[in-house]
């Protein structure tokens, strides 16, 4: 199982966005993947029409280990088959303080995502954080093989980046976790016409030069039909907008080509 963690240490960057498409692309390619909302937002569990009531198991006690049996955090997301979520609410806040009382909270998760592996087959891991640095964040960076960075192309786009990166590799250095830089996908990409703004131009300039070449994905243009996607719980390709779905394409190939190569070793 591939873990790939979608974060940015700013808010409206994509992180969700980029989970839903991406989890719905690779289930469209016969996978079947587990999604882990990290947020206390809760915004991908309710993009996924997902809801727990009170009493039921969610990401807070898969986290800290308050359940019967793991089976009991993961919930089949409807109309979507092998497409799964361990859910959030607003009582996930409260795994700040947990994990940072808990001694080695930056491997928590990654540590009760094993028991996910040895139960079940899951071929993807996806993990949304919340965009702040809070113990949530590290320790879904600490629970992944591979991270991917959405930001937007503006100047805060570009600030956001340099803060997610060196984030990154701050908790690299601690030798705890090893966590590579898989993408960036440029998000909400202005085009009039044919012609990119000035501003969107500049910002792409100094993402692409901040990455090596391969990690850049192609940018994801900004649309109204991603939100009309989300808001019915389908994919770009039911709205007859397939084209839109380019940068996931070009990210899940590259997972396909992660997994076969773990499966090699």
């Amino acid at each position: 199982m591939l873990t790939i963690t979608s974060t940015s240490l700013s808010g409206g960057q994509g992180k969700t966005t980029l989970i839903y498409f991406l989890g719905k692309k690779l289930v469209s390619k016969g996978h079947k993947v587990l999604v882990v909302d990290l947020d206390p937002q809760h915004n991908l569990s309710t993009y996924l029409r997902v809801n727990v009531d009170r009493d039921d198991p969610s990401c807070l006690e898969f986290i800290q280990g308050n359940f019967n049996s793991v089976a009991d955090c993961i919930y089949p997301v409807e109309e979507v088959k092998n497409l799964f979520i361990i859910p959030s609410d607003e009582g996930l806040e409260i795994a700040n303080d947990y994990l940072a009382s808990s001694g080695f909270g930056i491997v928590k998760l990654r540590n009760q995502l094993d028991l996910v592996k040895n139960e079940f087959k899951f071929d993807y891991c996806l993990i949304d954080t919340p965009p702040q640095k809070s113990q949530l964040c590290q320790t879904g960076i600490g629970a992944s093989d591979y991270v991917c960075v959405p930001v937007e192309t503006k100047s805060k786009g570009v600030i956001c980046l340099d803060r997610t990166l060196d984030a990154i590799e701050t908790l690299n250095n601690s030798k705890i976790i090893n966590t590579k830089l898989l993408a960036v996908l440029p998000f909400r990409d202005r085009l009039f016409g044919m012609n990119r703004s000035i501003e969107g131009k500049k910002a792409l300039e100094q993402i692409s030069s901040r990455i090596e070449p391969e990690r850049l994905l192609p940018p994801w243009v900004e649309s109204v039909q991603p939100e009309k996607a989300v808001n019915r719980n389908i994919t770009l390709e039911d709205i007859d907008f397939g084209e839109l779905s380019h940068p996931f394409d070009v990210l899940a190939e590259q997972l396909e080509q992660l997994e076969q190569s773990e499966q090699l070793v």
